[in-house]
């Protein structure tokens, strides 16, 4: 009687490549060259579905690196084109812009003489009315406990 390899059920020799049958939970591989194997079926499942696993995991880096990639181009292009420029957030906050925007609604020389007003009165209305700090609570503006005698 010959000794087959674990997994061959008849062999034509003692290694894995030279099985002729397999047992019940193994297929007969006659793809190589070299010989005929037998592979375990669970096991030949699992190794195809890492495989399509890697592959859709691979595909869904590649995806993601394409976006970053032209992300950053488009990213990189839109500052080269603007670099001259001055951005929105500047221009509204500019001082100068103010003053075209009301020079726009005047007619001929007046927009040339116009000039922002500014008010250097050091005090302001909001201080006429504002007390000064005291510990002592105003009884008129606070609400007094509610008492029955009263």
């Amino acid at each position: 009687s010959l000794n087959c390899y674990y997994t061959c059920h008849s062999c034509s020799g003692p290694n894995d490549y030279e099985c002729l049958s397999c047992f019940g939970d193994a297929e007969l591989d006659t793809s190589s060259s070299i010989g005929q194997y037998c592979h375990n079926k669970h096991l030949i499942s699992k190794v195809v579905g890492s495989s399509n696993w890697s592959f859709f995991l691979t595909l869904g880096f590649l995806i993601n690196a394409a976006v970053v990639v032209c992300l950053a181009l488009y990213i990189i292009r839109r500052r080269r084109a603007r670099a001259g420029k001055q951005s929105l957030l500047d221009r509204v906050k500019s001082p100068a812009n103010k003053l075209r925007q009301v020079a726009k609604g005047f007619p001929g020389k007046m927009s040339s003489a116009v000039s922002p007003y500014n008010d250097y009165d050091s005090s302001s209305e909001a201080e006429d009315f504002v007390k000064p700090y005291s510990d002592e609570p105003d009884n008129e503006k606070f609400l007094k406990p509610y008492r029955d005698d009263a």
